[in-house]
């Protein structure tokens, strides 16, 4: 059993998202920028509103809901100019950064929705005066009234102040002059801490958005064709990375997990990879069951093979892994599932940040370094 102080965990692992999206990219396209003119001349800034209803996961906690999602955006955009090979192979994405404050759609028991959020929004259809495209964003999001047992127990849906934060989004955007540009859009925002403390059923919310982005001068591409400079190769890779969660109910204590996993994927194109791997948790949540003849430590242990995908944006990527238990005591289901992010820091380092579910059902989310050995 491990205890610890929670605000400490929540302050590392939730700050860990911020650091990998926002930093991450803000360093690499420092390494694209050929100018410090042609930096500026892409810079863009966007002012959007949301509305919305989060989706209570139980019909006993509808009371919570009294009013509409109602959001505000400002956010900081800057276009890639495509001297880098992932910008070219997704059509000069833009990268940025978002501050949402607004109604949470519970004033009296969640109260204030706030998220600093560092995102990429990456084009799929375009036209001279049309661009439709998929964001993808992560952070922190922190609200004013979360769970106290003493002040606010009936807001069994929040359980910390501070959360991560989601925001994914089909945007469609249509040009009124060099420098306006209107935006509409349909999206979907996650809150939640991942399990790390309870309660922590989440705030999901599908959104409809509208706004307006300016562009400070009128964008300076490269336009290129697609780098060919690119090889098919085949890494190996081992990580190593620590959870925290609170189990089996409010107020009891909170344990440490730890992961290992050993990897093996092709890369075969600039931004997609696949292959498989293994991993071993060290669960301590994990009992022995009354039929269970195993030691309480060996019934700690889960072995487990997966398949996976990884789809890249320079250093930055985001892994998807499927797999089954080959070994496994605790009650969860047999198939499990991880996503999150990866930054590649050197040839040979890297880091993660990953969420571990068992049929879509949150466990925790571990953090850690990965080492390529080929």
């Amino acid at each position: 059993m491990f205890k610890h102080n929670r605000n400490f965990f929540h302050s590392v692992l939730l700050s860990f998202i911020f650091i990998l999206l926002t930093f991450t990219n803000c360093e690499a396209q420092a390494e694209t920028a050929t100018t410090k003119t042609l930096f500026l001349n892409n810079i863009s800034l966007g002012v959007k509103g949301y509305y919305g209803s989060f989706i209570t996961p139980r019909a006993k906690v509808e009371y919570i809901r009294d009013s509409y999602v109602t959001l505000a955006e400002i956010s900081i955009q800057f276009q890639t100019v495509g001297t880098k090979s992932w910008q070219v192979t997704h059509r000069y994405p833009r990268w940025g950064l978002s501050f949402i404050t607004g109604n949470s759609g519970s004033r009296q028991y969640i109260g204030r929705l706030n998220a600093l959020y560092g995102f990429i929004d990456v084009p799929l259809l375009t036209s001279k005066i049309y661009k439709g495209s998929f964001l993808i964003g992560t952070g922190l999001g922190w609200v004013g009234k979360p769970y106290d047992l003493q002040t606010n127990s009936k807001n069994t849906i929040i359980g910390t102040r501070m959360n991560a934060f989601i925001n994914l989004q089909l945007n469609n955007e249509f040009t009124i002059s060099p420098r306006f540009h209107l935006v509409a859009g349909l999206g979907f925002m996650h809150l939640s801490n991942g399990g790390t403390s309870l309660p922590n059923l989440g705030l999901n919310i599908p959104i409809l958005s509208a706004g307006l982005r300016y562009a400070c001068s009128k964008p300076v591409v490269e336009k290129q064709k697609k780098h060919a400079d690119f090889i098919k190769h085949t890494t190996l890779k081992v990580y190593t990375a620590i959870g925290i969660k609170q189990t089996p109910w409010i107020g009891s204590n909170h344990y440490l997990i730890n992961t290992g996993q050993v990897e093996i994927a092709r890369r075969f194109a600039t931004n997609h990879a696949y292959g498989g791997g293994a991993v071993v948790f060290y669960n301590r949540t994990l009992r022995p069951s009354v039929s269970d003849n195993t030691s309480g430590n060996l019934s700690k242990w889960q072995v487990a093979a997966y398949g996976c995908y990884e789809h890249f944006f320079g250093r930055l990527s985001i892994p998807l892994q499927a797999g089954i238990y080959l070994y496994n005591n605790g009650k969860s289901s047999g198939f499990f599932q991880q996503f999150g992010f990866r930054v590649q820091c050197s040839k040979k380092i890297s880091t993660v940040l990953l969420l571990k579910t068992d049929i879509g059902k949150a466990d925790f989310i571990h953090a850690g370094i990965g080492y390529t050995i080929k």
